[in-house]
C-alpha cells in the first residue's frame, strides 16, 4: 500500500491563505524513482513528472478535488472518475514505470500531496493504473 506525504508549504498555503480544492485544477502526476518529491517540494516546476509516451501523458490526469468539514473535521478527497493510464507501446516491450503520485495544482503549480509506492512498479502495455481513494472519496482527513 502507498504511503500518504505531505507538502510542507501546502499546508500553510491552505491554513493561510486559503488553497482552494474547488477552484483550482488539480491533477495527479506520476514521477520516477529518480525524481522523488519531498516534504519540501512545493513546486511542480521543482519535479520532472513522466514523459508522455507508451500511455502516460506529461503533467498527469485532470482530478476534481472535493473538501467537507464536519464537526471539525476537514475531508479532502476527489470526485468523478479516479485517474487512470493503460501502457502502450509499438513493439510491446514498454509501457511506463513510476514510483510517485503527485497531487497538485497545475493552475499555481503549488504541490499539495504524494503518495509512495516503496518501489518502483511498471505498468507494461496492456495493464492499467486507475488510482483510487477510499469508497467514500476520501484522499486524506484532518482533525
Amino acid at each position: 500500500m502507498a504511503s500518504f506525504n505531505k507538502i510542507n508549504n501546502a499546508v500553510n498555503l491552505w491554513a493561510t491563505t486559503g488553497l482552494s480544492f474547488s477552484s483550482g485544477t488539480w491533477k495527479a502526476a506520476l514521477t520516477s524513482s529518480s525524481n522523488p518529491p519531498s516534504a519540501t517540494t512545493s513546486s511542480y516546476g521543482g519535479l520532472t513528472s513522466l514523459a508522455t509516451s507508451n500511455g502516460y501523458t506529461a503533467g498527469g490526469a485532470a482530478i476534481t478535488m472535493t473538501t467537507s468539514n464536519t464537526a471539525g473535521t476537514e475531508t479532502v478527497g476527489w470526485s468523478a472518475a479516479s485517474p487512470t493510464w493503460t501502457g502502450t507501446s509499438a513493439n510491446s516491450s514498454a509501457g511506463f514505470t513510476f514510483q510517485y503520485v503527485l497531487f497538485y495544482d497545475s493552475a499555481s503549480s503549488n504541490n499539495f500531496c504524494w503518495f509512495d509506492n516503496g518501489a518502483s512498479l511498471t505498468i507494461s502495455p496492456g495493464d492499467t493504473l486507475t488510482l483510487s481513494s477510499t469508497a467514500a472519496g476520501v484522499l486524506f482527513t484532518l482533525t
